[in-house]
């Protein structure tokens, strides 16, 4: 799926296949990575697509009712797909995902599109079957290399009319081929504030309670025009920071429940934070660094790093489901070279595992990391030698088909951008703005020590 924006910030016009895994946004300052990574939560955020669509078998909609089984041909059922695609995108109000005035954004238009022949290549390759879970009579079928989708009944009643149906074909089929993230995944942003929010939130929780229960003590007249003010400077934050801010309030809640993906956290903790995290009983995040017997600290007596890190290990044992979508803006924040080829390692663990993952990146230490992941996900024979003398896992590799990378580029006269596809090939990506970089810094390094200290 190729999800477009235009006119987004410091964007003209950007678009990003939502299909792949790994999802690199990368290049200068002030280009609008940030921007597009906002953009593509609030998409992801945003009701999932309905394709009400006219069928011949059944005429008007709900009108004729079909006995069990069913047989209905998806080659035909998505003729029109690509149109009402649009148009949901479309829709999308991005003055409330950036919670700015809708001047800021009124020539922002969007659109997610799928070509038939994507739709068509994915319906009829892989074979499904499953039975509905909120209707456990019913049972769908489809086999390998068709486009008929047999649907059956077992209960009493055997009848379909064509709205149930077409209910069932969007949300338990069409939804996990068309849509980025399947019909029970969510999507988590790990925003460039987060260290900020694992400190203050409790704070800030404290004083909007103390402002309500103070609204509760003034007279009516004034108390509506004052909570109006209190909550539109409440939610000035852009929708990912509010969201954030959301679940470290409800921490204390949120822990009651296991996530699958426990393991990865007890990974993400021994390999890269080198400690455990905690909910204390105020419902704030903790940290007790490994082999010590001190009281586990709370988060502004912790490091730097587990500041930045301690909401991923909080979501992974306790949120995490399969085929999430996980954004992170700038990873690499507060980490050493060390950590950020571990984080990038990391992130080919958690695409392994089935989640999506969209980050947004300065480091070249988390781009060469990446590109020996790729690099070693060639099967050969040198590649088991490697693995096994550099210490890399093939839980950690990705293919290079599995990337998708945009590079945001400065213009020379300040005027919008259009991001550049990086292409990723088998020995990884180039980012240019980075490299150019390293370039002039060496040689610069070079001359100095020429002059100072060779001419001598």
């Amino acid at each position: 799926m190729i999800f477009k924006v235009e006119n987004l910030g410091k964007i003209k016009e950007a678009e990003v296949d939502l299909n792949k895994d790994l999802i690199l946004l990368t290049g200068q300052n002030n280009t609008g990575k940030t921007y597009l990574a906002y953009a593509i939560y609030g998409f992801l955020q945003a009701n999932k697509p309905h394709f009400n669509l006219y069928t011949e078998d059944f005429g008007a909609s709900g009108v004729i009712k079909k006995e069990s089984p069913v047989s209905i041909n998806l080659e035909s059922y998505i003729q029109n797909f690509e149109g009402l695609n649009i148009g949901r995108a479309s829709k999308l109000q991005f003055h409330q995902i950036f919670q700015a005035d809708k001047e800021s954004f009124k020539n922002t238009k969007a659109e997610f599109k799928n070509t038939d022949e994507y739709i068509l290549q994915n319906i009829y390759s892989p074979a499904k079957e499953d039975t509905i879970k909120d209707d456990k009579d019913i049972k769908y079928l489809k086999k390998e290399n068709s486009y008929v989708l047999e649907l059956s009944r077992t209960g009493k009643n055997k009848l379909f009319t064509e709205s149930k149906l077409n209910d069932i074909i969007n949300d338990k089929f069409l939804f996990d081929i068309l849509f980025p993230l399947k019909s029970e995944s969510k999507v988590y942003f790990f925003p460039a504030e987060r260290s900020a929010i694992n400190i203050f939130e409790r704070e800030l929780t404290i004083n909007k309670n103390d402002f309500f229960n103070f609204t509760l003590k003034m007279q009516e007249e004034y108390r509506n025009e004052f909570l109006n003010f209190l909550q539109k400077k409440i939610n000035r934050y852009p929708t990912p920071i509010q969201d954030n801010l959301k679940t470290s309030g409800d921490l204390k809640f949120l822990s009651n429940t296991k996530s699958p993906f426990e393991y990865l956290a007890d990974e993400f903790e021994k390999e890269i934070l080198g400690g455990k995290i905690s909910v204390s009983e105020y419902g704030d995040l903790r940290f007790k660094p490994e082999k010590t017997e001190i009281a586990p600290l709370e988060m502004h007596l912790s490091g730097s790093m587990i500041k930045s890190l301690a909401g991923l290990s909080f979501y992974l044992r306790h949120l995490a489901q399969k085929h999430d979508c996980i954004i992170i803006d700038e990873p690499e924040i507060n980490l050493h070279p060390d950590n950020q080829r571990k984080i990038a390692r990391f992130l080919g663990r958690l695409i392994n595992e089935g989640f999506k993952v969209i980050i947004s990146t300065h480091s070249d230490y988390i781009i060469k990391e990446i590109n020996n992941l790729v690099m070693l996900s060639k099967e050969s024979e040198p590649q088991k030698e490697l693995l096994k003398k550099y210490n890399y896992a093939e839980n950690e590799l990705i293919k290079p088909e599995r990337i998708e990378a945009l590079l945001f580029r400065k213009s020379n006269d300040n005027e919008q951008i259009t991001p550049e596809k990086i292409e990723v090939d088998a020995q990884g990506l180039s980012v240019d703005t980075i490299d150019e970089e390293l370039d002039k810094l060496n040689n610069v390094a070079e001359n100095i020590y020429f002059q100072l200290f060779e001419n001598q």
